[in-house]
This record gives structure tokens, C-alpha cells and sequence, in this order.
């Protein structure tokens, strides 16, 4: 009985590891630059640049803001309206054809808190970081892209799972972090495998959880 359920572990393990590893890595080749996008804007020349003013300058309130943005695109209807997290004068306005119209196909720029002067974000309506964050978030397959990959996020928490319930025996024959050098090389990678699996167990829990 005991081996039968061993197998079974080790059947789930196996192929939720194998069908979720090519989508796993295109999220963690697309996420890594994401996180330093605001830098990758920068050196691309992609970044708004706001005015240099006094620092006591007074800000317009929401409604002129509101007002600046729909100036900018007349005819089109505010979807979101932001603050800038990098810049406190920085507004981030978000427009489209109508308020329900598809987020894709928006538009983005920037109002300046203090002058309602619009600044153009181009890295928000294309090039090299919209183009990784669509493929991050549905591989411009829109909500069926996002459907696909939160499956692979379910393959991913029952490979975490499945991977620890078989953990459990191999480390009460081997002290913790053993890596068998004396060994195949086949045995080696496994011992790796384990290690990189259990010391990265809670953060990638978290990460197929949230994601």
C-alpha cells in the first residue's frame, strides 16, 4: 500500500513538474525584467520626464486633473486615474474609446500634478516592456492566455506538494542538504533537485499561491 501511494506521488509529481516547467520559465524570464522595468524605461529613453519646478509648487485637485486628461484625448472616456508611485507629481491617466473598452486597447500617459501637462509614456502603449508584461500576463491570448497560466499555477502548487510528500522519506535516509558527489551523476542532480526544491519550498509556495 505504502509504495502504491508513493507511486501515485510520484506520478502527479512527475508530469504537473513536466506540463507547467515551459510556462513557469517564460514567467520567470518575462517577470525578472518587469521588476526593474522603471530602469529598463530609463536607459531605453522611454521614461516621462516631468518639468523641473519649485518644490513648494501647489498640485491641481482631481477634477481639473480629470479635466487636463480628457482635454488631451476629447472624445475618449477616462478608465483610471493614478498616482505615479516613483514621482508624487506624476498622475498616471489611463484612456479609451469608452470606459469598458478592453484594457489592451487603451491608451497611457502621464499628467503633471502640478501644470496638467500631458507626457507621453511610450513604454506603456509599446516596445520592449509592454511587450514582455502582455506576454507575462496572458501571452496575448487575452482571457484565455490568463486562464492557461493560472492552470499552470494549480499544476505548479500540486508539484510543490506532491514533490514534498516524496521529500519526506528521502530525508530520513539522508542528513538535510546532503548532495551525494560520490555518486552517479544521475543521483547528483536529484540530490540538487531536492535541495533547490526544499530550501525554495515556502517562496515558491507563495509565488504559485498569489500568482
Amino acid at each position: 500500500m505504502k509504495s502504491t501511494t508513493i507511486r501515485r506521488w510520484s506520478f502527479i509529481h512527475t508530469w504537473t513538474s513536466l506540463i507547467c516547467t515551459v510556462f513557469l520559465l517564460l514567467l520567470a524570464l518575462t517577470g525578472l525584467p518587469l521588476v526593474f522595468h522603471h530602469e529598463i524605461d530609463h536607459l531605453l529613453g522611454n521614461a516621462p520626464e516631468l518639468a523641473q519646478m519649485p518644490a513648494d509648487t501647489p498640485r491641481l485637485n482631481l477634477e481639473q486633473l480629470v479635466a487636463k486628461a480628457q482635454a488631451h484625448r476629447p472624445g475618449e472616456a477616462l478608465q483610471y486615474l493614478a498616482w505615479d508611485e516613483d514621482d508624487a507629481n506624476g498622475v498616471i491617466a489611463i484612456m479609451a474609446a469608452t470606459a469598458g473598452t478592453e484594457p489592451n486597447a487603451s491608451h497611457t500617459f502621464m499628467l503633471d500634478a502640478r501644470t496638467g501637462d500631458a507626457v507621453e509614456t511610450p513604454a506603456a502603449n509599446g516596445g520592449l516592456t509592454l511587450f514582455l508584461l502582455r506576454l507575462h500576463v496572458d501571452m496575448f491570448a487575452g482571457l484565455p492566455g490568463k486562464l492557461l497560466l493560472a492552470f499552470m499555477g494549480v499544476l505548479f502548487v500540486l508539484a510543490i506538494i506532491s514533490g514534498t510528500v516524496l521529500y519526506l522519506p528521502f530525508m530520513r535516509r539522508l542528513k538535510f542538504a546532503t548532495v551525494r558527489r560520490d555518486k552517479s551523476t544521475r543521483l547528483r542532480w536529484l540530490d540538487l533537485h531536492n535541495l533547490i526544491g526544499v530550501v525554495t519550498l515556502t517562496w515558491a509556495l507563495v509565488v504559485g499561491v498569489t500568482a
